[in-house]
């Protein structure tokens, strides 16, 4: 009796190791992330621009900068640094827009502004659908 739960267990951990592997990465590969100096943030975007993709910085009373980066110079994606220092609001948003996805991320500064929480709120892909007869 005793080695079939042995059996039994040693099956059930290697089933679950091999689940914890399998997860997905993160298929958005848009990230935020802080910088040294403050109040300035990076935009990591590591995929291939097609087209153009366009960033958008809001707060709760609209929009407050955009950027427009064209695709064709950058075949692995891009890094960009951005100044938030003068964006007035305690939180506002960022948004990433490509013909293939839109990220959008909900940046939090600290009380002095030298550090924030940049949390993935939402991303919406914009898959082509194709009809076959």
């Amino acid at each position: 009796m005793k080695p079939r739960i042995i059996l039994l267990l040693a099956a059930l951990i290697c089933f679950a190791s091999i689940q914890s592997v399998a997860q997905s990465p993160d298929e958005t590969r848009v990230k935020i992330l802080r910088t040294d100096q403050p109040g300035i943030i990076r935009l990591v975007y590591a995929k291939k621009i097609n087209d153009h993709v366009a960033i958008t910085f809001r707060t709760k009373r609209g929009n407050v900068s955009s950027d427009r980066i064209k695709g064709n110079n950058y075949p692995k994606g891009f890094s960009k640094r951005y100044d938030v220092r003068e964006i007035s609001s305690h939180e506002f948003w960022i948004e990433i827009t490509s013909p293939e996805m839109t990220t959008i991320y909900h940046i939090i500064p600290s009380d002095k502004g030298e550090k924030f929480t940049a949390h993935l709120e939402k991303t919406i892909y914009n898959h082509v659908l194709i009809a076959t007869k």
